[in-house]
């Protein structure tokens, strides 16, 4: 539901600017690349404070709390937000960092290689997690304080002060918690935390068979030639997988798929019980929505099928109402 209230608020913020330019000159069409009086109003970080009818934005370094009547006020000057993290050994920030409100009284940033939470009830900023530096994929999970991410073709966990491995792949050719795919039909991404931070999903991927392909790396002074794999019409391609890895049994389970397919848009159940997948097979003009049980990689039931006589193109995950795991 804030997903809807959020696309109200830009809506409505937007139509509001334009309007009020209407109301007094008319439109020209050379308006929108020359007249900045039309332009939209710009608010950085605009977002609800969650569990609250309450949003926030930043203005001439002032967090700014609006509501739904319309009326704002101060709520975070950043000489007083600087003032707090000096106390904590932070350097002074010239901008307030982009961070996410955790609850309506925190919020959570990340700076350098750590994750970081700042109370604005007690003033107190608090040292939450870490990852090394050298990571490539990151993914942060705030319920329990975790962090994954990925290093070379393997994916690790930095939980409770000490890193953890989930993989420990030697094959440079099979990759974990990347995205697979190209990056086509709604993949961004390769790691999936479950809602409560029990558990974590992600992509495997085995590109042993598929061939090399050149390209030329322009950065060097002297241009040298770099390969990477990429699957080529009617030639052997990457085969997938959605692994399941418990961090307290530090065990793995693997979703049983099939092969030969795109999996795309990972959606966990709110209760972590279930993985639901958006199954496209390899001419794009049926899709599967499966739901598999993480305990046994099993698959339980297609909930629903789409096709069509040139292309179905899935590009969203599930969203559940109300944290029901039996309505999305």
């Amino acid at each position: 539901m804030n997903y809807l209230k959020s696309i109200f608020l830009f809506t409505f913020i937007g139509f509001m600017s334009f309007n009020s330019f209407a109301q007094k000159k008319e439109l020209k069409l050379s308006d929108p690349y020359r007249n900045p009086a039309v332009y939209p109003v710009r608010m950085s970080q605009l977002q609800w404070i969650p569990e609250t009818a309450n949003y926030t934005f930043i203005e001439k370094g002032i967090v700014k709390k609006g509501n739904t009547k319309g009326s704002t006020s101060d709520l975070l000057k950043l000489v007083d937000f600087n003032a707090d993290i000096a106390k904590a050994g932070m350097k002074e920030q010239k901008r307030f960092p982009r961070f996410t409100w955790v609850n309506a009284t925190t919020f959570s940033f990340v700076k350098a290689d750590t994750m970081y939470e700042y109370n604005l009830s007690k003033h107190e900023l608090s040292k939450i997690t870490y990852y090394p530096t050298q990571s490539e994929v990151i993914k942060f999970e705030k319920t329990k304080k975790q962090v994954a991410y990925t290093r070379e073709n393997n994916l690790y966990i930095y939980v409770d002060g000490k890193e953890l491995s989930v993989t420990w792949e030697q094959n440079p050719h099979i990759v974990n918690g990347q995205t697979v795919s190209r990056s086509e039909y709604g993949i961004t991404h390769g790691i999936f935390w479950s809602p409560k931070g029990n558990l974590l999903a992600y992509y495997e991927k085995d590109e042993t068979k598929v061939s090399d392909y050149p390209l030329v790396n322009i950065d060097a002074r002297v241009a040298t030639l770099e390969n990477i794999k990429y699957p080529m019409a009617g030639m052997e391609t990457e085969v997938l997988s959605v692994n399941v890895y418990n961090p307290k049994t530090k065990k793995t389970v693997v979703l049983n798929t099939g092969r030969d397919m795109y999996l795309t848009n990972i959606s966990w159940s709110p209760d972590e019980k279930y993985i639901y997948i958006q199954v496209l097979n390899r001419a794009t003009d049926h899709m599967w929505l499966n739901k598999y049980d993480v305990s046994t990689g099993a698959m339980v039931k297609t909930v629903l099928e789409e096709t069509n006589e040139r292309y179905v193109e899935p590009l969203y995950e599930l969203f559940f109402l109300n944290g029901r795991s039996d309505q999305f």
